[in-house]
Formats: structure tokens, C-alpha cells, sequence
């Protein structure tokens, strides 16, 4: 986790203009910017969370933009997690994009067709994935070659074209991806019982569950497995017990 906002008093300015200062990771640019980001009680289940108001006829992008201590290596796991919401949809929606910056200022985002659309008044949880082939890169200062070996911040911009509207987007729990898991075994018995074995370097068995599918590659359709049960074997391994539905059954771990 690199931010759950629960560190900041409320009333607190997190965000402290066009450039970071010493007291916050944080800050704000663009020109639909309306204010800087406050602390307020607008987080998961009315935690302590980010308000950052922007103001869509201003200018058609605004940006959050998180500064490491120090310049990180983000390979192991490529991405981050946000949760976000907004206080009302407006007449057209919101786009979100990942953004991470290199130490040699070259700057990376996602590709135009994988931004999620911010149309919800409820948390939903945000995934961005930093590959080659789900970003694009936005701004050339040394070179093209994609890196995340050097990376001195991660920026969630967003994006609305309408002109007209305002927004209070509300942020919590940024934070990393989390490791994904790696099935070690799969033990099928004749009565249709399976039991699937992984590992993870962290995470609790809660966090896991079991997708099937009669097929795999493009034509796959994964499905929950609702019958499956996950359980911790030990430090990092776990293990899911289910019951096979008929027919050939592939199966993985989703986190």
C-alpha cells in the first residue's frame, strides 16, 4: 500500500500545486483542475480519503501525480491499483489513464483502448497494467525503449471532452498490484473431485478464487466456480478443492 490517506488529518492539503513538496507525495496539474486534493471522510466505508475537484470547462484533463522517495523499480508487479468515485456522472463521461514517468523523462500510458470509463458514484477498484503493449508512450525525452526500472512517479489522469460539468473525484487505497498467483498442481480423481495447488508470496485465502472453462485460448469463457473453496496450506501455498461439472474443465487463479 503507498497511500490509504489515513495519515492525513482531515481538512488536510494533500496536493500542493505544479510541484511536490516536502510535507506530501502528492500533486495536482491541468487545466480542468479546480483545487487542490483535500482530506475528507469520502473513502471506502467513510474512511479517510482524497477530494479532488475539477472543473471539466476549464480544460479537458486533470492529474494526480504520486513522487516516490526514490526512484523505483515497478517490474515486479507492472502496474498499480486505485480505488475511485466520483460525487455525480456528468453528461459525458470520464476517462482514466495510468501514467508513470522515467527517471530520463520519458513518459508512459495506457493505450486509448483499455482506459476505463469513471462513471461510478459507488468505490470500484482500477487496474493499470504498465507492458509495452498496453501503454503507449506520451512524452519523448531520451529514447523509446519501455523501462520500469527507473521510475520516479505514477500519475492517474483523467480525461473528459464534454466542456461542460465538475466532478469531486474521491481516491483510497493506492496501492501496487498485488503478486499474481502460480498454480503448482492440479489433482483430478475419477469421482470428479479436483484440488488445485498455488502459491503467493502474500495474500489471504479470501483474496483468491476459481475460474473454469471447457476451452482455452480466444474462444475461452471463463466462469466463477462457485463450488470452490480456497484454504492456506502454509506460508505463501494454498490450496482449492472443488468438484468438476462434466466434460473437460480448465481452471485458473484469480486474484
Amino acid at each position: 500500500m503507498w497511500d490509504d490517506f489515513s495519515s492525513y488529518q482531515y481538512g488536510t492539503q494533500i496536493t500542493t500545486g505544479p510541484n511536490v513538496g516536502t510535507n506530501s507525495p502528492w500533486t495536482r496539474f491541468g487545466a480542468a483542475t479546480a483545487d487542490n486534493m483535500i482530506a475528507d471522510f469520502v473513502g471506502v466505508d467513510g474512511s479517510m480519503g482524497g477530494d479532488y475537484p475539477v472543473l471539466w470547462r476549464l480544460g479537458n484533463n486533470g492529474n494526480l501525480a504520486y513522487y516516490f522517495p526514490t526512484v523505483t523499480n515497478l517490474a515486479a508487479p507492472a502496474g498499480f491499483r486505485v480505488l475511485l468515485r466520483i460525487d455525480a456522472p456528468t453528461p459525458v463521461p470520464t476517462y482514466v489513464v495510468g501514467v508513470f514517468e522515467e527517471a530520463n523523462g520519458n513518459i508512459w500510458g495506457t493505450i486509448p483502448a483499455l482506459k476505463p470509463v469513471l462513471t461510478n458514484t459507488d468505490f470500484q477498484t482500477f487496474d493499470f497494467q504498465f507492458t509495452p503493449a498496453a501503454t503507449e508512450e506520451l512524452v519523448v525525452k531520451t529514447n523509446s525503449a519501455f523501462s520500469l526500472a527507473d521510475v520516479i512517479d505514477i500519475r492517474v489522469r483523467f480525461e473528459n471532452a464534454g466542456g461542460y460539468g465538475t466532478n469531486h473525484i474521491y481516491i483510497d487505497n493506492f496501492q501496487s498490484l498485488p503478486l499474481p498467483p502460480l498454480i503448482t498442481g492440479i489433482t483430478a480423481t475419477p469421482g470428479g473431485a479436483v484440488q488445485i495447488s498455488f502459491s503467493c508470496p502474500d495474500g489471504d485465502p479470501t483474496e483468491f478464487g476459481i475460474d473454469q472453462s471447457a476451452v482455452v485460448g480466444a474462444t475461452a469463457f471463463w466462469t466463477p466456480d462457485t463450488n470452490a473453496v480456497v484454504e492456506s496450506t502454509g506460508p505463501g501455498t494454498f490450496e482449492a478443492d472443488t468438484t468438476a461439472s462434466g466434460g473437460t474443465q480448465f481452471y485458473r487463479v484469480r486474484r
